[in-house]
């Protein structure tokens, strides 16, 4: 490695730490590594060296190659294609999963962690709680924690990836507040940096936004271990401590001490300076999905999958090997005589019918909501089993939804949550049957950033429920809500023809002012309409813009009894009515 670890610049060791700031920046531009004739030279001269009978280490060698750091390799790429332009230094890209999420991300959460643990146990079981309590979100995007997230077990980078997007409000008051303010907008400014690095399409603004971050990330990286980071004697984890001593008891002569540390926080690595390379690649070689080695991760799926096929034993190795070349070859005898056979006798084979079914939800579609009529509620009978109970949810329920259906009927838009009607009208609404059908998933079709068409769900079993509409407020676009209930009925008005239409029943949030803006990253924050007759109310599935994931703001507890509505209409992930909700956006 030498002095200047950098494969793309000639920073040197000393220096790693001052990514982001502007003689940094300026140096990446200046210190440029180039395959010039005065490096091929260089390396020339050290082969020539080692030719002669000279070790690595000798003054020959190490001499020539140290005050770079290079290796006495010539570039294969360079030698060919030198001529043509082509420097081999550009084509290394950054490696946004070990230098950013494994690498960066990963040492500023394990000494957070450290950081809680001088503080006390409870703060790391209040720590754990908190994530292991986090609802989760779209199919993948943030996935359950484990019970135990600050022992890090089996912890992948997607593991890591989540985490990041849902920590701020679980580390919201566990520090004292002048720390907890300088560790939350770090833990903002980590996220945002995240974001634009996992970027599937880039403009020249959102580069531009990049480099901004990059600037303000090393602040407060540096921030945090200068200000921060000297208050608390910070000591490795159990877990550290064991496999330091593991790593010890395998060295010859060395004795295994599994005695907890002092540990500090250091930036002086390769991985905190890359970070700041993002930009520059991107702008080279497109966006950071097409090069990440995420690719090459995922296909040790593979090999692993034929695990189950083997004996399961010392032979196992043996075995995968085996069914991994038995599958290669396949492949090969595919292509080969698929070239050989003439094309009339492969033509009856490709046009065999496939039972396969059209796509029952076409991504055209705003939404699906079953056609199912299996599940359904004489509306009269539900509201009575309710009535005695004192349930708020079910105030004006039919009043609510034949104002509703009346908006449906004539396409009538309104700015009013709930629309209301004269008597007269409302009596001219029929509902087939007096039923109600009810649902338990929905799925919403929306077109992403990237141009692609992309699907949420709606799942009042696992608590997916909350959504994002439009608002008709100029200082808010967006309204929230959560889904209790996926209705449909058949309706008509005025003796016409009775056509289905698709409800969900919600439970309104509105705007409020964040507990405390300057420990939370100004994140915003929504609660429960006041007014318990104005939390429910009914929505057009296709006005839904797609789901949302809300995080309870943990610090600030749930709604007092006093101000607790009476409903069994909430959450089905098993959390109570919390006081306020951070949007995760």
């Amino acid at each position: 490695m030498g002095d200047h670890p950098c494969p793309r610049c000639y920073v040197s060791k000393a220096n790693l730490d001052r990514m982001g700031t502007p003689q940094d920046k300026e140096s990446r531009v200046i210190e440029r590594r180039y395959y010039a004739e005065a490096i091929h030279n260089l390396i020339a001269k050290a082969r020539a060296s080692l030719h002669r009978g000279f070790t690595f280490a000798s003054v020959h060698v190490d001499a020539l190659l140290k005050q770079k750091s290079l290796v006495p390799t010539i570039n294969t790429f360079s030698r060919k294609l030198g001529a043509y332009g082509l420097d081999h230094y550009q084509m290394l890209v950054i490696d946004f999963m070990h230098e950013f999420e494994l690498g960066v991300w990963r040492s500023i959460i394990h000494h957070i962690v450290r950081i809680l643990d001088a503080r006390g146990d409870e703060y790391i079981r209040e720590f754990d709680k908190r994530l292991r309590s986090t609802p989760t979100f779209g199919p993948d995007t943030i996935r359950k924690m484990r019970n135990n997230v600050s022992q890090f077990k089996k912890f992948a980078a997607r593991d890591y990836e989540d985490l990041l997007q849902i920590i701020i409000p679980a580390m919201e008051g566990l520090l004292p507040d002048s720390d907890n303010t300088i560790v939350i907008g770090l833990l903002y400014v980590l996220a945002v940096y995240l974001s634009l690095g996992k970027l599937r399409l880039h403009t020249d603004h959102t580069l531009a936004y990049w480099e901004v971050v990059i600037g303000l990330l090393g602040d407060v990286v540096r921030q945090f271990r200068d200000d921060v980071c000297p208050k608390y004697p910070t000591k490795e984890s159990a877990r550290e401590a064991q496999a330091r001593a593991r790593r010890g008891a395998g060295s010859i002569g060395s004795a295994s001490d599994s005695t907890r540390r002092t540990k500090q926080f250091n930036i002086l690595t390769y991985k905190f300076h890359a970070i700041g390379d993002g930009p520059s690649t991107v702008r080279l070689f497109g966006t950071t999905d097409s090069y990440s080695t995420w690719i090459g991760e995922l296909l040790h799926k593979r090999p692993k999958s034929h695990f189950g096929r083997t004996a399961k034993n010392y032979s196992s190795t043996r075995g995968v090997t085996l069914i991994d070349s038995r599958e290669e070859e396949l492949i090969r005898f595919g292509i080969k005589y698929e070239s050989v056979l003439p094309t009339s006798f492969l033509a009856p084979l490709k046009n065999i019918p496939r039972n396969v079914p059209d796509d029952p939800f076409p991504l055209e579609d705003h939404h699906y909501i079953p056609r199912s009529e299996n599940s359904s509620l004489i509306i009269a009978e539900w509201l009575a089993d309710h009535r005695g109970k004192e349930d708020v949810a079910i105030l004006n329920f039919v009043t609510k939804l034949e104002n509703h259906l009346i908006t449906r009927f004539f396409h009538e838009e309104t700015d009013k949550r709930f629309p209301d009607f004269p008597l007269e009208r409302r009596r001219k609404v029929f509902i087939q049957h007096h039923k109600i059908y009810t649902h338990k998933r929905m799925r919403i079709h929306y077109t992403a950033y990237d141009v692609r068409r992309a699907i949420d769900i709606v799942n009042l079993q696992s608590g997916k429920q909350d959504i994002l509409v439009a608002s008709h407020s100029v200082d808010d676009p967006f309204s929230y809500a959560r889904v209790v209930g996926i209705y449909h009925v058949k309706a008509s008005y005025d003796s016409r023809p009775p056509i289905r239409y698709d409800l969900l029943w919600v439970r309104w949030l509105v705007r409020s002012s964040p507990p405390n803006p300057v420990t939370t990253a100004g994140l915003d924050a929504v609660c429960f309409d006041p007014s318990a007759e104005a939390q429910f109310g009914f929505v057009d599935p296709s006005t839904v813009i797609r789901s949302s994931h809300l995080i309870p703001a943990w610090h600030h507890g749930v709604v007092p009894d006093q101000d607790r509505v009476t409903t069994k209409f909430t959450s089905t992930n098993g959390l109570p009515d919390y006081r306020y909700y951070y949007i995760n956006k």
